[in-house]
Parts: C-alpha cells; sequence; structure tokens
C-alpha cells in the first residue's frame, strides 16, 4: 500500500517552485523523471524523484488554483511521514494556517473561490476537520462562483462526509450550474464507491 503526505503548497508561481524544488532535489542526488501534459488522457504533467527504493517526492501544479505542490509517496507510514517533514523543512511550504486565514480573509468571489480550493488542496489526503468545515461554510457563501468552487473542492480529497452536503447542494441551491456541478461530484463519487 502506498502512503501519501498532505499535499504542500509552493510559495511563487509553478516555475520559480519547481526550481525550487529541483535545487532540493539535486543537492541529495535524486533521481527524477517528468511526465508530460497529455490532454487527451487527461494526464497533467507531473514531476517525480525517486528518493529511495520505498519513497519519491512528487511535483505538480493545480490547474484550478493556480497553484504549485509538492507531496510525498512512500511504502511505508513512518517513511511518508519523516519525508513530509523533511519536504516542510527544507521547502517553507505554505501552511494550512495562512490558507485559511487567506479563506478568512478573501474579501471578493473571485478571492473566497480560489482561497476554498486552496484550503482544500493543501489539506491532507483524509479526512480533516478543518477542511470539510470549511468547505461546508463555502457551500452557504452569497456567491454561486464561491459555492461551485465549494463543491469542486470536494474532490481533492474525497470522503462520505461531503455526500450530505453535495446533495443538499444539488435539491436546493439556487444557482443551475452549482446544482449541475454538485449531480457532476456525485455521480464521481459513485464511480469510486464513495458512500
Amino acid at each position: 500500500m502506498i502512503h501519501y503526505s498532505w499535499r504542500m503548497i509552493l510559495r511563487g508561481d509553478t516555475d520559480r517552485a519547481k526550481r525550487s524544488v529541483q535545487e532540493y532535489t539535486d543537492r541529495y542526488g535524486w533521481d527524477g523523471t517528468t511526465i508530460p501534459e497529455d490532454p487527451a488522457s487527461g494526464t497533467i504533467e507531473e514531476s517525480i524523484w525517486q528518493v529511495s527504493e520505498d519513497v519519491a517526492v512528487h511535483f505538480m501544479s493545480d490547474d484550478f488554483t493556480q497553484r504549485p505542490y509538492v507531496f510525498a509517496a512512500a511504502d511505508s507510514i513512518n517513511s511518508c511521514h519523516a519525508m513530509q517533514a523533511h519536504l516542510q523543512n527544507h521547502l517553507n511550504p505554505v501552511p494550512q494556517s495562512e490558507l485559511l486565514a487567506d479563506l478568512e480573509n478573501s474579501t471578493t468571489p473571485d478571492e473566497r473561490r480560489r482561497a476554498i480550493l486552496s484550503v482544500a488542496l493543501g489539506g491532507p489526503n483524509q479526512d480533516n476537520e478543518i477542511v470539510i468545515s470549511s468547505i461546508d461554510q463555502s457551500l452557504r457563501d452569497e456567491s454561486a462562483e464561491v459555492r461551485k468552487a465549494a463543491v469542486f473542492a470536494t474532490t481533492y480529497s474525497p470522503s462520505s462526509r461531503y455526500i450530505p452536503m453535495l446533495t443538499e447542494a444539488l435539491r436546493n441551491d439556487a444557482s443551475v450550474e452549482v446544482r449541475e456541478e454538485a449531480r457532476t461530484i456525485l455521480d464521481v463519487y459513485e464511480q469510486l464507491d464513495i458512500q
């Protein structure tokens, strides 16, 4: 079984962040490869550095937030946690507290849209009360644009705990676009057998 760390959002644009990760991995002599983007298959560009036989560092950029991020993958949970700590110490990712402050302090719908997506992207790969609560609050935002983003935010770390929220949005949201997005995400959840 492969274990994944939190997705750690990096500062700066994608090119700058990728250079930082490349310099970091070069210091340790880790071999890397890049999987090119292939829009036809839905593959986005991903760079991977093999740290050891059972640990790898992954770098990607999120299409929806335009934010670069890095995460660790490892065969053991302990190795994954150790690599996550190493990445945090050397790459200075944006902490969850800063992402939450950005959400709380955002004033325009576009800022709130990007902030809720960033909170979800920068969260762990399992249920997290802070992320779930933030998405739930954003699903009640006055802006349909923010509510639609909150619906999509449930895809970063899918959980059965989002199903009642998505169902509520599908049944009762005033925006057709939000209801359609909720239907699409619920269909994906069903295909993934998330109940």
